[in-house]
């Protein structure tokens, strides 16, 4: 943002720029600029905590399916929950 807005000052101070553009205008496009920041970089945080959800999500699925398949083969509930640091709830929906 500091590189846009010392670019902005130099335009500024420059004499056929000034003659070019008004400040009104300027200050449009500073704005547009900010927007445009800060739309990418809440574009990526969606991202990051998207990416974040998936993998949290995926663990769990992988959880389930591992306690699906050590009750499958006869583990105690206890072991289970040991195993896979479910709840007892949890294994009683498999």
């Amino acid at each position: 943002m500091e590189r846009f807005e010392k670019k902005i000052n130099q335009l500024n101070e420059d004499e056929t720029f000034q003659s070019w553009m008004s400040r009104e205008e300027d200050m449009r496009i500073v704005a547009n600029t900010e927007k445009a920041m800060a739309y990418e970089e809440g574009e990526k945080q969606g991202l990051s905590q998207g990416l974040s959800q998936g993998i949290q999500q995926g663990s769990i699925s992988k959880m389930e399916e591992i306690g699906k398949n050590l009750k499958a083969m006869g583990f105690s509930q206890e072991d289970i929950m040991k195993a896979t640091g479910m709840s007892c709830e949890q294994i009683l929906k498999l």
